[in-house]
């Protein structure tokens, strides 16, 4: 329930990257600690399920794998999830690595109703960075093309292709130059803030590695109070170890839809 709020909180501020960190946690350790009663894995569990078929497009946090290494992974899920039987089909899509628009597409059209789930907003911004890469990829390729000719071979609309750029240059994820007489796009950094990205990654994971230290050290020393005949201490006191991770105090937790 923690990891699922806390997750929360990080999505609404748009960083993907922790509010995966959490629901990754809180999901591989229902795999590893209820490989035969996956009933355990409540409403909670099965909605963070759902968001990671939506966020492993939106991070570089390796999802994947930090669901299913090693043997956390109990394939014979469907007898214990007959109340959330669409929750068998999230674990294989997240599973998959598919990242074609056309099955992202048919996944969230046939298989999840996530406008109904209260994941509307999230589905959004994962079809949008799905479209969004496509396109980068063919700029990378062309450098100096026409806007009709990239919607020719991504087989996009020319005006959502537009609305992703316009967007994507604003946010600072690519830089393109476009000339709208001659419908030219001309691409001067395909990727502006690489280096911020990967040194911002390192320090989450530094902090992250560092709020786990800390968290361990804690359940160890009420485990040997708890022991020695002292008072137990149930506050573990979380709410510290985060404000390390995210450098500040601001502990709210904000509404769920968003987008």
């Amino acid at each position: 329930m923690y990891c699922f709020y806390r997750g929360l909180y990080f999505i609404e501020r748009k960083d993907f990257y922790m509010g995966s960190y959490f629901y990754c946690t809180a999901v591989s350790m229902g795999f590893k600690g209820n490989r035969n009663n996956c009933k355990l894995f409540n409403g909670f569990n099965t909605q963070m399920i759902r968001s990671l078929c939506l966020l492993k497009f939106l991070t570089k946090f390796d999802v994947v794998n930090e669901i299913f290494r090693g043997s956390r992974f109990n394939r014979n899920l469907e007898e214990y999830l007959l109340e959330h039987q669409d929750i068998s089909i999230c674990i294989d899509f997240i599973k998959e690595q598919k990242t074609e628009l056309a099955d992202f597409r048919t996944f969230t059209l046939q298989n999840v109703n996530f406008e109904k789930c209260g994941l509307k907003g999230l589905m959004k911004a994962a079809e949008e960075e799905i479209m969004f890469n496509t396109i980068k990829e063919k700029l990378k390729i062309f450098k100096r093309t026409r806007i009709s000719k990239i919607s020719t071979l991504t087989q996009l609309d020319y005006n959502d292709i537009m609305k992703i750029l316009k967007k994507k240059v604003l946010e600072g994820e690519i830089n393109v130059k476009y000339d709208e007489s001659e419908d030219i796009i001309e691409v001067i950094d395909a990727d502006p803030g690489l280096k911020e990205k990967v040194k911002k990654t390192k320090d989450l994971y530094e902090k992250i590695m560092e709020g786990n230290k800390n968290m361990f050290l804690n359940l160890k020393n009420n485990k040997f109070e708890e022991l020695n005949g002292k008072p137990k201490d149930n506050a573990l006191n979380i709410d510290l170890i985060q404000n390390r991770m995210n450098g500040d105090d601001d502990d709210e937790i904000m509404e769920y839809e968003v987008y």
